[in-house]
């Protein structure tokens, strides 16, 4: 069969015109946005996960779950009159504040370089609830050993620590980033990290971290 005959029975088999071959990276970016946006969908409607505090506490002192949206964090004492607030997140995106969605799809699947950042929160009274920085969808004040989570403050101040430095400061937050050894994914986010901290304090931890969607059940 002939190369002409074998174009009239399967025109695809044809090259592309100029024209078309200039569209095509525009399409590729079209279609990577939307499946990045359906991924969203689904990410917000599914994988809620619960965390139930911690009974028959001696020494209780509250930190508190922070939901900003699709991010979440914990805030913990330090001190008297202050509490700390650490957040995962890739470098790019939450760092350097490049937060197209491209820069989001990155963030969560092909992320080069991983950031913890610190931001500290002055209380005027211990009891008070601590002010974000930025403003949250929802904060629940949480119960737990003291000794539990003056373990988890070691552990995260010795996590920041060991980060690269200079730190970088991220006016949208507040925080001081530097970059963390802890691989960033989807699988591995700032909503895992939240409830880490609070297993580790103590909770009850039920479902999985992939989604903001974390919600505190009593027993």
């Amino acid at each position: 069969m002939s190369q002409a005959t074998q174009l009239i029975l399967n025109p695809t088999l044809r090259n592309p015109r100029p024209s078309e071959l200039s569209w095509r990276p525009a399409l590729a970016l079209l279609a990577s946005c939307r499946s990045f946006l359906i991924f969203s969908l689904l990410l917000t409607t599914t994988g809620c996960s619960s965390v139930t505090p911690p009974t028959g506490v001696k020494d209780p002192v509250p930190v508190y779950l922070a939901v900003y949206g699709v991010h979440t964090s914990v805030l913990l004492p330090y001190g008297p009159k202050n509490y700390v607030e650490y957040s995962f997140g890739d470098w790019a995106y939450a760092a350097e504040n490049r937060q197209m969605p491209w820069n989001a799809f990155g963030a969560l699947f092909i992320s080069f370089q991983s950031a913890l950042g610190r931001n500290w929160i002055y209380v005027g009274n211990s009891h008070d609830t601590p002010k974000t920085f930025r403003p949250t969808k929802r904060i629940e004040r949480i119960f737990a050993e003291r000794s539990k989570v003056e373990k988890v403050v070691k552990d995260l101040d010795r996590r920041y620590a060991t980060g690269d430095r200079p730190p970088v400061y991220d006016p949208e937050s507040n925080a001081f980033f530097v970059k963390d050894h802890t691989h960033y994914s989807w699988l591995n986010s700032c909503n895992q990290m939240t409830l880490d901290i609070l297993e580790s304090a103590g909770c009850e931890v039920h479902g999985w971290g992939v989604t903001s969607g974390i919600s505190v059940k009593s027993k």
